[in-house]
């Protein structure tokens, strides 16, 4: 952990890092503690203002001088994701007046200081689906907080089928998928996307092949009634008179 300290010529004003208890900077200045390598929040309370002042230090092994003058013209967009994936997230202006800046999540959180505007947010992760958050409007002074969940990406495909043949077997592309139950009901998401033959079997039963089948990942394919049921075979029965005659098949 390393220490700072922050001056001020502004009265009444407070400040805390990383989430610490405020204090007042008084006229000595106040020391800072805790602060950790890489970025830190630093929250500065002015009296008589509403809505604090957020932003973020970078400490590093190289000693600085950080200087905040005044109060500039921007906000504070803070993105949280909740899964601390480490997306990358791109912000721009809506009307293209200013540069992108993109930063990756760093514990499922990132702050930006911007001039107050309309921005457009893209969270982007591997593995996730992309997402964008727009208008997204930051004022003056004031943070503007942004929580989203990002989604796994889907990569299968469903096959559902529903009052099928009870305890018929399902076949997919020739491979064993799986039994159908009491109720001639199966379902699986774990079909690999492509065009699939379907078939049904079982004992004493017509086997029955559906048509093939496009599987598209996230998509979902229904089989049901005539689709999924299968004809019982039929049955002869003789009667031989005398029973002991001779009998040839």
């Amino acid at each position: 952990m390393t220490n700072g300290q922050i001056y001020s010529n502004t009265a009444a004003l407070k400040a805390s890092v990383n989430g610490s208890t405020e204090q007042s900077v008084t006229d000595t200045g106040l020391q800072l503690e805790g602060l950790k390598a890489g970025l830190n929040n630093l929250l500065l309370r002015e009296e008589g203002k509403n809505e604090p002042r957020e932003t973020t230090i970078d400490i590093n092994r190289n000693p600085g001088l950080i200087v905040l003058v005044g109060t500039p013209n921007i906000g504070t967009l803070k993105i949280t994701e909740t899964n601390n994936v480490e997306a990358t997230v791109r912000v721009e202006a809506v009307d293209n007046k200013s540069r992108p800046v993109t930063l990756t999540l760093k514990n499922g959180v990132a702050t930006f200081q911007l001039e107050p505007n309309n921005y457009s947010i893209t969270l982007s992760a591997s593995g996730y689906e992309t997402e964008t958050i727009a208008p997204v409007k930051i004022t003056r002074e004031r943070v503007e907080p942004v929580t989203r969940t990002l989604k796994p990406l889907v990569t299968t495909a469903t096959l559902e089928v529903r009052g099928g043949t009870p305890e018929a077997e399902l076949y997919l592309d020739g491979r064993p998928l799986g039994t159908l139950n009491a109720s001639g009901d199966f379902t699986s998401s774990q079909i690999t996307p492509a065009k699939h033959r379907i078939e049904f079997r079982k004992d004493n039963f017509e086997s029955r092949t559906a048509s093939e089948s496009e599987f598209i990942a996230g998509g979902k394919v229904s089989l049901s009634g005539a689709a999924a049921t299968l004809t019982a075979f039929g049955s002869l029965t003789f009667e031989v008179t005398p029973p002991t005659s001779p009998q040839r098949w």
